[in-house]
């Protein structure tokens, strides 16, 4: 974690700094994202909106979510 002063930004202290560590949060923030983008520029409701999971969307790599080919999601 880190503490980052308001507003300048300037960093106030870190823990484990430097270690470097893969950026599933920014891709997770990046598909919320332009998720929301989508079902905003299409007026779209979230909950009445499915997924369906793809046998190509199954074998990325990357993942930890263990979606299987086939299951449907609410966006």
């Amino acid at each position: 974690y880190s503490i980052v002063e308001y507003p300048t930004g300037n960093l106030i202290m870190s823990n484990k700094g430097c270690n470097q560590y893969e950026i599933a949060s920014l891709t997770k923030i990046m598909t919320f994202f332009t998720t929301m983008k989508i079902v905003n520029k299409y007026k779209l409701s979230i909950r009445e909106e499915n997924i369906r999971i793809t046998d190509i969307a199954m074998d990325m790599s990357g993942t930890s979510a263990e979606i299987l080919s086939g299951e449907v999601y609410t966006v």
